[in-house]
């Protein structure tokens, strides 16, 4: 009669599991398996370099905890890292190229992932592939936070859901990475091909702004009035040459890694920007009261276009309600341990602009003034710098509204020009003014404001801020920050008209009612950082 294990037996296996979770912060375990007969140890040494390479090598393309995926052996080949030839030990012929290397990741005792894989013959189910589809100019792959993200495309007249294995972005075609978070309702219908309704399915739209390096040549900010084109590279944040701080191009020019995509020391892939100014489902002027990152107003936040933006809230109001998009069982499906929610910093409006103004975006044409005098999103005017009207017909996906996004099309962001003014976390030496923080922001990590201690938009301190590389651009306003109005807001209002644009800046006292009032129509916007 065959005997299990007692209770206590079980009990010593998992303070044994539990004491090795604790020895390590990140653990690889290696599984070498082949139904059809054992691997020969050169074999199992060429299959687990080839996988730890891989790994090494696409660190945000590996599962979120409780996901898997895989790599067949002829994924392993055609990059490279495996040889052609790997040879079955017992009947001396080519291990089938379906060989399946499956990659999985479950959280240990401390709330590490820890990665394992294994190869297995038969075909893994449950598991999306581990090579998504990814775009001929070196953009990083979008991070679907563990599937929280829902990739969108759009198809003549609608949204739908997109297959992430082919192409559904293309940075060549100026055609960004958008995805949504869909409501509870809804989250069956995120299968691809299945149309998504942005008015009834989704709370939150998203696009993905990739790693990149940059330089402006001198002759390209000669004409302010028709500046030249900032050179793009995107950049892997794993490769050691260009993942520093500045580097040398081939042909001489100083090249900059954008410093939006270090995090608090952390360099990320890329980083998701809401696609519109925020909104409140109970409207544009709600009282959001919210002093600390677990504010249940989070809940009613929206990203959504053709809806009123949020206004009249201090700085820190904007703030915390949107840190408080990922607390605990927050509405939106955030889990704060592989996503970072926080208001635009200066810095990432900074990146939005400079990659509008690239081949990838909306080249060297100004993005159209959202000239809406109701402040709905996403609304475009017939010219770059129109006057501001209450009409606002022009909606974000027609022809006219579209001019009106990064990218001239509807796979852009908006009302970066016109629309509300948005205030960003861009602070003059630390300086609260009436932003309803406390003293030297006290309790605020410095990952999410940018400090700045100089007295001028300094091009050498401040490089990728769209402050002095880019001021004056366009006609648009350039007022630095002061002892007395220390927080920058971007972008300008509907009735900016010449003054307004994506390289525009201006200076707040940081209250809603600050500058006699004037700033009682700002409004903000959400980041989702991939941790």
């Amino acid at each position: 009669m065959k005997k299990g294990f007692t209770l206590v037996e079980l009990l010593a296996v998992i303070v044994i599991l539990s004491l090795l979770a604790l020895l390590t912060s990140t653990a690889i375990t290696k599984l070498l398996s082949d139904a059809k007969g054992d691997l020969s140890n050169i074999q199992k040494n060429s299959i687990k370099s080839a996988a730890e390479t891989w790994i090494a090598a696409n660190m945000s393309q590996l599962p979120k905890d409780g996901e898997c995926k895989y790599l067949t052996l002829k994924d392993l080949k055609d990059s490279g890292l495996l040889d052609k030839n790997v040879i079955d030990s017992n009947t001396s012929k080519n291990i089938s190229d379906d060989l399946k290397v499956k990659i999985t990741s479950n959280k240990g005792e401390q709330g590490n992932l820890i990665t394992k894989y294994e190869v297995e013959p038969e075909s893994i189910t449950g598991c999306t592939s581990a090579n998504p589809y990814k775009d001929s100019t070196g953009a990083n792959v979008p991070d679907l936070m563990g599937g929280t993200l829902t990739p969108i495309t759009y198809k003549t007249d609608h949204w739908e859901v997109a297959d992430t294995t082919q192409e559904w972005y293309n940075y060549d075609k100026k055609e960004w990475a958008n995805a949504v978070i869909l409501n509870d309702t809804s989250k069956s219908k995120a299968n691809p091909g299945t149309t998504i309704d942005v008015e009834t399915d989704v709370l939150a739209m998203f696009v993905w702004i990739p790693r990149y390096s940059y330089t402006i040549s001198s002759t390209a900010g000669n004409n302010k009035n028709s500046p030249g084109l900032i050179d793009i590279k995107f950049v892997d944040r794993y490769e050691k040459e260009k993942g520093t701080a500045i580097y040398t191009g081939d042909t001489g020019d100083t090249w900059y890694t954008h410093p939006a995509f270090n995090f608090g020391g952390e360099q990320l892939s890329g980083i998701w920007v809401g696609k519109f100014e925020i909104s409140h489902t109970e409207g544009g002027t709600k009282n959001l009261n919210c002093t600390n990152e677990n504010c249940e107003e989070a809940d009613k936040i929206r990203i959504l276009p053709n809806v009123v933006a949020l206004r009249y809230n201090d700085i820190s109001n904007f703030f915390y309600v949107i840190r408080s998009m990922s607390r605990t069982n927050n509405s939106f499906g955030l889990k704060n341990d592989i996503t970072d929610t926080h208001m635009m910093k200066n810095s990432e409006w900074g990146a939005v602009a400079y990659l509008s103004h690239s081949k990838y975006g909306k080249d060297n044409e100004e993005v159209y003034i959202n000239n809406c005098s109701n402040y709905i999103t996403g609304i475009g005017a017939s010219t770059a710098s129109a006057e501001s009207n209450a009409s606002c017909t022009n909606t974000y996906s027609t022809e006219i509204g579209q001019k009106a996004s990064t990218t001239g099309n509807i796979y852009g962001v908006y009302d970066m020009s016109g629309g509300s003014f948005e205030y960003v976390m861009g602070v003059y030496k630390e300086k609260i003014g009436q932003s309803g923080f406390i003293d030297n922001l006290e309790g605020i990590d410095e990952k999410y404001f940018d400090n700045y201690t100089t007295d001028t938009a300094s091009d050498e301190s401040y490089k990728g801020h769209a402050l002095g590389e880019t001021s004056g651009w366009y006609g648009d306003v350039a007022n630095y920050v002061s002892n007395i109005c220390p927080w920058f807001k971007r972008g300008h209002a509907n009735k900016g008209v010449t003054n307004a644009g994506v390289f525009s800046f201006d200076l707040s006292g940081g209250a809603k009612d600050a500058n006699n009032g004037a700033d009682s129509f700002n409004s903000a916007r959400v980041i989702l950082s991939p941790l």
